[in-house]
């Protein structure tokens, strides 16, 4: 009985033929279809729903007892697939929990007596809680030469201008005449004229400085026929622990003399811009005098406002102002409030601390009034309540900042 032959090898045609039907049958799109619809809602459902708890002893009275093995996958089988849409209006939402309070905003409670913090719709009112970190007050800059020049506070993300002047005859005037003063009140000799120092109307800066990472004190003076231009700098750093809540004169050398500025790192601080508004009699005053702001817990001042009787500037209510007031009534309530030109009003101001400004204002040469006012920094916007003098009203409004 002859061998029957071995079984002929299909050829490589065929197999490429038959690997050609397979792909086409997976291609199908009637068969992507039917694995999605099956499959996709099987892995949606085991992933978004926690697994099943272990069935009940027997005799317990739970309906879980009674759950069959696979039941979950045929739940997910006949529960129509889910959209993205449906996924995320089913996901729960995070719940928005307010920042804790700092205890520099809230003060010394016991814990007995802490309520829990307001919320939205309550009936309790909503505390505006205040933020800080370490920031640089420039309180004043002196020198004992007549400085023309820039003065640059810099902190590393940007440079405030505090002091800028250009005419050296009026810088010369305005110190000579003001050492005169201040020789009449001293004793005369060549040590009182070198003992004096002139302070400076500063005009900034018109925002907060930073004191993270230190900061820089820069004095530019503008160059002459005979002398080139001068650049000197004085550099904090974060690490030096002197001038941290308490004011400290640094000095700055020059070829022409030096500038004395003394300044504070507030570590808790937040910025304050200082507004001064005024009800008048008038429809137009010329107005000067010296009004300057004080931290309660500092005896250092920083002015906002210093005007001589030939410096005066004017103060008046626009046209349209007048036109809209209501006819027949001459009190004061009813005139808007004017603001006051400050020189400088940005401050930086520790959080808890209370802000007094004082001064006095001489209105059209012969009207004295005096500004007396303290404001607590708590708060996003304080003011002061109006004070009557002298048939005048000042108040004081303050907006404040969290230097973030």
């Amino acid at each position: 009985m002859e061998p029957s032959p071995p079984p002929e090898r299909a050829s490589w045609r065929t197999c490429l033929c038959d690997l050609q039907g397979w792909i086409d049958v997976i291609r199908f799109p009637g068969l992507i279809d039917l694995v999605c619809s099956l499959g996709l809602p099987v892995l949606i459902h085991l992933v978004l729903c926690p697994p099943p708890p272990p069935p009940a002893a027997p005799g317990s009275n739970s309906p879980m007892g009674t759950r069959r093995r696979g039941q979950a996958i045929y739940e997910a089988l006949i529960t129509p697939p889910l959209g993205l849409i449906d996924l995320v209006r089913c996901s729960p939402l995070p719940v928005a929990r307010p920042p804790p309070p700092s205890r520099a905003a809230v003060g010394n409670v016991d814990d007995n007596e802490r309520q829990p913090p307001p919320t939205v719709g309550s009936s309790q009112p909503l505390v505006w809680i205040l933020r800080g970190q370490p920031l640089v007050e420039i309180f004043a800059v002196y020198a004992n030469f007549p400085f023309v020049g820039t003065i640059f506070v810099c902190d590393g993300r940007w440079g405030k201008s505090t002091y800028w002047r250009e005419d050296w005859a009026g810088a010369y005037r305005d110190f000579v005449s003001a050492r005169k003063k201040w020789l009449s009140n001293h004793s005369r000799g060549h040590a009182a004229h070198s003992e004096f120092k002139d302070k400076l109307a500063l005009t900034g800066p018109n925002r907060f400085i930073s004191a993270d990472g230190g900061f820089l004190i820069e004095v530019v003076i503008p160059a002459t026929k005979k002398r080139h231009r001068e650049i000197c700098k004085l550099l904090w750093n974060w690490d030096d622990l002197s001038m941290y809540n308490k004011p400290k004169t640094c000095t700055i050398i020059t070829s022409r003399g030096c500038v004395y500025v003394t300044c504070a790192v507030l570590s808790d601080a937040v910025e304050a811009t200082v507004k001064v508004m005024l009800r008048l009699p008038w429809e137009c005053a010329k107005v000067h005098g010296h009004i300057s702001a004080r931290i309660n817990t500092f005896s250092i001042e920083s002015t906002l406002f210093s005007k001589d009787v030939d410096k005066a500037v004017d103060v008046s209510i626009s046209s349209y102002t007048l036109d809209s007031l209501p006819q027949g009534h001459s009190d004061l309530e009813f005139y808007p409030p004017v603001s006051l030109p400050l020189a400088r009003s940005v401050l930086a101001v520790p959080i808890g601390a209370c802000l007094e400004v004082k001064g006095e204002l001489v209105f059209n040469g012969s009207h004295v009034i005096s500004v007396n006012h303290s404001i607590p920094i708590q708060g996003e916007s304080v003011k002061s309540e109006w004070v009557q003098d002298n048939y005048c009203f000042t108040t004081v409004r303050m907006e404040i900042r969290s230097p973030f």
